[in-house]
């Protein structure tokens, strides 16, 4: 996906995109690690979207290849998140892999 510059109203938009974000009921965010937050891509996609997705439910799903297994990106989304009035789920759970 492009840089997407603006929001919506301001520029076209992928419309597909865009129509499957409003008429879900709630939403999974999945992030790798970047520089120890969320991907840029991820945070670039909420912030196109921004009314799509004002006070929809959510639960993040993040990863990395580190030994924390994803703590680091998973909390700069739900900082995010609260700012849309979305509500997600609080618990954060770690696995490794062996």
């Amino acid at each position: 996906m492009p840089l997407l510059d603006g929001m919506y109203k301001e520029m076209p938009s992928p419309e597909k995109l865009q129509k499957i974000i409003k008429d879900a009921d709630g939403y999974v965010p999945i992030t790798p690690e970047c520089n120890h937050g969320m991907s840029s891509a991820s945070k670039n996609t909420l912030d196109y979207f921004l009314e799509d997705y004002l006070f929809k439910p959510s639960a993040i799903v993040s990863y990395s290849a580190g030994s924390f297994g994803g703590i680091s990106p998973g909390t700069h989304p739900r900082q995010i998140l609260a700012e849309m009035g979305s509500g997600n789920i609080l618990t954060i759970f770690n696995f490794q892999s062996s």
